[in-house]
């Protein structure tokens, strides 16, 4: 699968780096896992609903603009992200 990442994501994951190497790491190793395969449910990727109802997470906003191709939108906890 293609993966490409949006300015926000880009901003929202230079930002994890400067504070917590240690997540930096692990979304690093989310982000390869999710390349190998999407629906590995140690991902917890879901869909979400309302106005994001096109959009799933697993902590990363993503898009699925066509297929094998997922758009990262950002990165971040809870209340950053949503």
């Amino acid at each position: 699968m293609k993966i490409d990442f949006s300015p926000a994501f880009k901003k929202s994951y230079k930002k994890l780096l400067a504070g917590r190497l240690d997540s930096a790491i692990i979304i690093l190793e989310k982000i390869l896992l999710f390349s190998q395969d999407p629906r590995n449910p140690v991902l917890k990727l879901h869909k979400l609903k309302g106005e994001l109802k096109e959009v799933w997470s697993l902590r990363i906003l993503v898009e699925f603009p066509e297929e094998n191709v997922a758009y990262f939108m950002v990165i971040g906890t809870y209340d950053e992200v949503y």
